[in-house]
């Protein structure tokens, strides 16, 4: 049986050399075997390296032995990966790339180690691989980064040096991205590495792109801007370089040139899916919805087998109010089984928007993964508490808690929030005490008990709640504006709600929710001229129906009768009638209709 096993084991590829004379290794002395195994490294050098060695005169590789502690040592880590032990594989595997030297033990070695983002593993074994395979170009990509991770920018800079000598065509798969979790003295080192070797090579365009991903990583968006210049001057087909030049000068705020640019760089490549999806993206970000709905089609019609650009054509038709459109891009979806749960969900949004509840409800049910899955159960939720079945979505969520436990909290989470949202609070409070009962660190949860306990005018409740999150979460800048917040509208403590709301302004100083809170802060303690630049500038950002009612307050304070009733007329037309919204307007006596 033992000897069945091992068979089994040596039979799995890398380890078959070793297998082939296991009998005679103790006729092999180390520095034999080792002669040997570099041997065989030197002549299966370009079979390892696939295409990269190809074109390369060498011998044809020759099967040699491994010693025996080394095959068991092989067999020991295959077994321990198999267990899960993938610590011990690694440290065997690498230990056996040392020894071996054999380009099989070398490259799974090397997948271990990348597996497990284990940096100074794949370091020892790209090394390993250079002293048998000088040229290899994944070596010498990995050398090249796990240099600059060990700070080691002169040792990168020659091996980067080696991978533009092989191939013009060679690149460093975004190298620079590799820079965003450096600290900010390491990448002004990575960046001077990246212009010496632009001047070594000025006429090498990988060189000049990465060196921009680089200056755009760590903030220096112009620079970036300046060194794709004049590489797109000199090779104007860079595509890579005419992506990045175009998100770089629609995020400076160039959006007209941008779209402009990138369009007519599309019609110069129409079969660049990359150059063309960029450009869709682009047009939605620039809200031309028409112009993204037809770029999506015109890719689509390209690539008809690709079901991502099918999704995002029916999701932007959606949005552009092509409902029919939006369904049938959706209903190829299902019969292509690609997508499903996104196009259930979003046909089930669909339904719900034309009134066909049971439509809706079937196909929200069926989504059963993905992004959309609690959205999905919500609204199922939702649907079947107005058709009388509340107890049937409780109990739904109550069986996908035994069968995802790790996912317990947040169906919880929905089941809280259904209660509430069908206007059943004091329930939802309950089933928020269960939950916090089992999930008692859920910062989520508490806070929403908070919110629901806020509602029903239980300040201490909701209030003990925010603290508990501040307390394990000192910057959290929603959990300090709600607190803020509610001290502001609800008691006098007007003191410290600034000192909570001016924290979560230091934390998070462009969130409109937070600008509101602090204007509508200062207004209740008479700073008036504050509160309106405050609240002006969350109302351009997030023209919610309580920022409009805050808004029109203010104006209304100062004099501004008819600009208060426009903001408020907008705020009705826009959203309904909200209570915020509507409270303000019968405190102040405005009636907008006979005014």
């Amino acid at each position: 049986m033992r000897k069945t096993f091992l068979l089994s084991l040596c039979l799995s590829g890398v380890l078959l050399t070793g297998c082939s004379t296991l009998g005679n290794e103790e006729e092999t002395s180390p520095a034999q075997a080792e002669q040997a195994s570099d041997t065989r490294a030197e002549e299966a050098a370009p079979q390892a390296a696939g295409e990269e060695g190809a074109g390369k005169e060498k011998p044809a590789a020759v099967e040699r032995p491994f010693q025996a502690n080394i095959l068991y040592g092989l067999l020991a880590a295959e077994m321990a990966a198999e267990r899960g032990r993938f610590d011990v594989t690694l440290i065997n595997y690498v230990e056996a790339a040392k020894r071996t030297r054999d380009p099989g033990v070398i490259r799974r070695a090397m997948q271990f180690a990348q597996g497990l983002g284990a940096d100074n593993a794949q370091y020892q074994v790209a090394k390993t691989w250079l002293d048998v395979d000088p040229d290899n170009l994944e070596a010498l990509r990995v050398a090249s980064v796990q240099a600059i991770k060990h700070n080691d920018y002169e040792t990168a800079l020659g091996y980067m040096e080696k991978i533009y000598a092989q191939d013009e065509r060679a690149g460093f798969d975004n190298l620079g991205n590799y820079a965003a979790g450096l600290p900010a003295e390491e990448q002004e080192k990575l960046i001077d590495t990246f212009q010496k070797l632009l001047a070594e090579h000025p006429k090498r365009s990988e060189i000049a792109f990465n060196l921009a991903v680089l200056q755009y990583t760590v903030g220096r968006a112009d620079e970036a801007i300046a060194t794709l210049k004049p590489l797109l001057e000199k090779d104007a087909e860079y595509q890579p370089a005419i992506a990045l030049y175009s998100t770089l000068l629609f995020e400076a705020g160039e959006r007209d040139e941008a779209v402009s640019y990138l369009r007519s760089q599309t019609r110069r490549y129409p079969e660049s899916r990359k150059l063309g999806t960029l450009y869709a993206r682009m047009l939605v970000d620039a809200k031309q919805l028409q112009a993204a709905q037809d770029e999506f089609e015109r890719l689509t019609e390209l690539s008809p087998e690709n079901h991502t650009l099918r999704l995002s054509y029916a999701l932007v038709a959606l949005e552009n109010n092509q409902s029919k459109l939006a369904r049938e891009q959706l209903e190829m979806l299902l019969e292509q089984n690609a997508h499903v749960n996104e196009a259930h969900f979003y046909l089930g949004r669909l339904a719900e928007s034309t009134g066909k509840s049971d439509k809706a409800l079937s196909h929200y049910l069926q989504v059963e993964g993905g992004p959309q899955f609690f959205s999905a159960l919500t609204r199922a939720g939702e649907i079947q508490a107005e058709q009388g079945e509340l107890d049937t979505a409780l109990d739904r969520l109550e069986r996908l808690r035994l069968r995802m436990p790790d996912q317990a909290d947040r169906l919880w989470l929905v089941e809280v929030d259904l209660l509430n949202d069908i206007d059943r609070p004091y329930e939802a409070v309950a089933a928020a005490d269960q939950a916090i009962a089992e999930f008692p660190e859920n910062v989520s949860l508490r806070y929403a008990r908070s919110m629901i306990n806020d509602q029903l005018g239980n300040l201490a409740a909701a209030e003990q709640d925010l603290r508990w999150i501040i307390e394990h979460e000192p910057d959290n800048p929603v959990a300090l504006n709600a607190l803020g917040y509610t001290l502001t509208v609800k008691t006098d403590r007007y003191d410290e709600a600034m000192e909570l709301i001016s924290r979560a302004h230091e934390l998070a100083p462009d969130n409109p929710a937070i600008l509101d809170s602090l204007g509508w802060l200062h207004f209740k303690m008479g700073n008036k001229q504050k509160a309106l630049d405050y609240i002006r500038t969350a109302y351009e950002n997030f023209p919610d129906p309580e920022v409009a009612a805050h808004l029109g307050e203010i104006l209304w304070s100062q004099g501004r009768q008819d600009d208060a009733r426009r903001i408020w007329s907008h705020a009705l037309d826009e959203h309904g009638q909200d209570d915020i919204l509507i409270e303000t307007l019968e405190r102040l006596g405005v009636n907008l209709e006979s005014d």
